[in-house]
C-alpha cells in the first residue's frame, strides 16, 4: 500500500499519517463492537468483516488522493475491529475457556499474513498494484 501511494504521488508524511489512523480506528472499533456483540450476537460482525473487506479493496483500487486512501484505512480499521471484537470470544466459548485455541488463532493469523504478504509482493511485481488490488477484491468476494 505505501508503494502504491508513492506511485500515485502521495507525500511521504501524508502516507505516515494515513497509516497511523488504522490502528486507532481498529482498537476503538474493537472495544465498541465487542460491547455491541454482547447484545446483537456475533454473526453480524463476521459478515461485516467480509463485506468491509470487499469495500476496502474497492476503495484502495480507486484511490488517487490521500483522503481516499484514508477512507480506505477507516473502512479497513473498522473491518479489523469488527472481526477482532468477536473472534477471540467465539473461540473461547467454543473451546469452553481453553486458552490454547488462542495460540492457534495467532499462529494462523501470522502464517496467513506472511503467506499473503509474499503473494502480494509477487503479484505486485507481476500485475502491478492495480492488478494486485483486483486480485484482493476477487479473493474477498469469494
Amino acid at each position: 500500500m505505501p508503494l502504491m501511494m508513492k506511485e500515485r504521488n502521495v507525500d511521504v508524511v501524508v502516507i505516515g499519517l494515513v497509516f497511523a489512523a488504522m490502528p486507532l480506528i481498529m482498537q476503538f472499533g474493537r472495544m465498541f463492537f465487542a460491547t455491541l456483540s454482547d447484545f446483537l450476537g456475533r454473526k453480524i460482525f463476521f459478515v461485516s468483516n467480509g463485506v468491509l473487506g470487499v469495500i476496502s479493496s474497492l476503495i484502495y483500487y480507486a484511490a488517487k488522493m490521500p483522503s481516499e486512501f484514508l477512507f480506505g484505512k477507516v473502512v479497513e480499521g473498522t473491518k479489523e475491529g469488527a472481526i477482532w471484537a468477536v473472534n477471540r470470544a467465539f473461540l473461547l466459548e467454543r473451546e469452553r475457556g481453553r486458552w490454547r485455541i488462542l495460540v492457534y488463532l495467532r499462529t494462523v493469523v501470522y502464517v496467513g499474513f506472511a503467506v499473503g504478504s509474499l503473494l502480494a509482493g509477487f503479484l505486485a511485481a507481476w500485475l502491478f498494484f492495480d492488478g494486485t488490488m483486483l486480485c484482493a477484491l476477487f479473493l474477498a468476494l469469494s
